[in-house]
């Protein structure tokens, strides 16, 4: 927890959830794994992917035309935990540049 409050100090978004004591956002997998079932069964459209469908489903609540309520331009850096591991997932162009261009030089 303490990771977590370091990053949110710097402006990442944390998904809700993340701090379900052991399983943080495990529940929410599962979730999406029973609803992916339950659309092929039907036949439906299939769901987006299962990290995109976790982002969409603990974004802020901000929902655009296409319905969908995460904006990587809103939060482009997110982290989100399972089974005790912590995971940051990072969209921002400049420090993606900064970690693989001016760090590993």
């Amino acid at each position: 927890m303490r990771r977590a409050k370091f990053y949110e100090n710097q402006g990442v978004h944390l998904l809700k959830g993340y701090d379900n004591f052991f399983m943080g956002n495990i529940k929410q997998l599962i979730q999406f794994d029973k609803l992916k079932n339950e659309f092929q069964e039907k036949g439906l459209k299939p769901l987006a992917p299962s990290l995109l469908w976790l982002l969409d489903q603990g974004a802020p609540e901000i929902k655009d035309a296409t319905g969908l309520k995460y904006d990587a331009g809103k939060a482009p850096n997110v982290l989100f935990s399972s089974a005790g591991s912590v995971t940051l997932m990072i969209g921002d162009p400049a420090i993606v540049q900064e970690m693989l261009v001016t760090k590993n030089a």
